[in-house]
C-alpha cells in the first residue's frame, strides 16, 4: 500500500506541499492537524507615560490596529499588554495627557 504524505517545503518564501510516496504506512496513522504557519504581529508608535511607568502603543495582537498599554518595567515581557480600544475601526497616534491620566488617539471611524 502506498500512502501520500505531505511535507512542507519553502522555496523563495513560498510554501509548497511536497507529496512523497511511502510504502508500508497507512494514511490513517497520520491524523490531520490544522497548523497556523505564521502569526504576524505589528507593534508601533510606543510612547512613555509622563511618570515613566507605562507605555502606550498601537498593536495588532488582538486583531486590528488597537491602542494597548503595557508596564514599562519589562518584568512580564509584554505578556500583560492590555488592549484599551475595541471595535472595527483602526486606531493610530496614541498620546498621553500631561498628567498621565488620559490617552488621546486617532480612530478611523465611519459616520459622525
Amino acid at each position: 500500500m502506498v500512502a501520500l504524505i505531505a511535507r512542507p517545503v519553502f522555496i523563495f518564501n513560498t510554501l509548497f506541499l511536497l507529496l512523497l510516496g511511502v510504502r508500508g504506512i497507512r494514511a490513517d496513522e497520520f491524523p490531520l492537524k490544522q497548523v497556523k504557519l505564521f502569526t504576524w504581529v505589528v507593534d508601533y508608535e510606543p510612547f512613555w507615560s509622563p511618570d515613566g511607568k507605562q507605555i502606550v502603543l498601537i498593536s495588532s495582537r488582538h486583531g486590528g490596529m488597537k491602542v494597548h498599554v503595557l508596564d514599562a518595567s519589562g518584568s512580564n515581557n509584554g505578556s500583560q499588554m492590555r488592549q484599551i480600544t475595541f471595535g472595527e475601526a483602526e486606531d493610530d497616534s496614541p498620546a498621553w495627557s500631561p498628567d498621565g491620566r488620559k490617552i488621546a488617539f486617532v480612530s478611523a471611524c465611519e459616520g459622525v
